[in-house]
């Protein structure tokens, strides 16, 4: 195997959560690199629902191009017989297709200056004392940070999850 490439920081997952952190660090000026085990646009029919609070977070032009349709009224019912409702002539949510969501943050992502390497699983990684040493089929990888977004799905081999020093929220 060739010697390790070196970066700031590596992501797992090209995701929403992979590709802002992505963008807010390679933007900060560190060198990222993101591996993702597929190739986007992929499929993915789950989380097609936006909260308000991402226009913080995304140009409104980004926006204009993912949002598919709006929620202004939600109502919740409760066991037995309660309700309670919310509505607003301002949107609460967004709903949005996640394949286009997904491929222009990993877009935005690439211009901000982080490398994406597409069709490339994190198979695992080793702590050293300073660094973290990444392995994905056939290369590796070393960054002193590694952020684990690689969705609802854990992929890692059981000795990776557990014992680790990780900061989550």
């Amino acid at each position: 195997m060739p010697p390790p490439i070196d970066y700031d920081v590596i992501i797992a997952g090209a995701g929403p959560a992979g590709s802002q952190a992505a963008i807010t660090l390679s933007r900060a000026g560190r060198k990222v690199l993101v591996l993702e085990k597929t190739v986007f646009p992929r499929s993915k029919p789950c989380g097609g629902c936006l909260s308000k609070r991402v226009e913080r977070f995304l140009p409104l032009r980004f926006l204009d191009e993912v949002v598919e349709g709006t929620i202004n009224r939600v109502v919740f019912h409760f066991y037995p017989n309660e309700t309670w409702e919310y509505a607003s002539d301002q949107p609460a949510a967004y709903m949005i297709r996640r394949d286009r969501f997904d491929l222009l943050l990993a877009r935005e992502a690439a211009q901000s200056g982080a490398e994406i390497r597409f069709q490339t699983p994190l198979t695992s990684f080793r702590e050293e004392a300073e660094t973290i040493e990444v392995f994905t089929p056939g290369q590796r990888f070393r960054a002193r940070f590694l952020i684990l977004a690689h969705g609802a799905y854990d992929t890692l081999p059981p000795s990776q999850r557990s014992g680790r020093s990780a900061l989550t929220y």
